[in-house]
């Protein structure tokens, strides 16, 4: 006997689509890649360098993975209508100025 609130699942179901698993994949890979170089940076400062080292940690990480997010929707959205080409250098030209923003002082 089956349980009442079981059912079978397709083989080709998914709860998000293909893309927004990519995408969410992707953002994640961006905040691991940011927040280990921002951990790296940390280690060779100086202690009295450092000044609120797990915030700068948490901001790179949080800034890299955001733009990876952008540049894979762009990039997504980009490709089956440009070349290659025209879809690497848009990527990087958005994700540079998304990080660029992002990491400008409010002084």
């Amino acid at each position: 006997m089956s349980h009442p609130l079981y059912y079978p699942v397709p083989a080709n179901y998914y709860p998000l689509s293909p893309q927004t698993t990519t995408l969410l994949h992707n953002a994640l890979l961006g905040v691991m890649i940011g927040s280990t170089a921002a951990t790296a940076t940390q280690l060779r400062k100086t202690p009295e360098a450092r000044a609120n080292p797990i915030g700068s940690i948490i901001k790179a990480g949080v800034a890299t993975g955001l733009a990876t997010a952008v540049v894979t929707a762009i990039g997504q959205n980009i490709s089956p209508n440009h070349s290659n080409l025209a879809t690497v250098a848009t990527m990087f030209v958005a994700g540079t100025a998304l990080i660029y923003t992002l990491n400008q002082d409010n002084s």
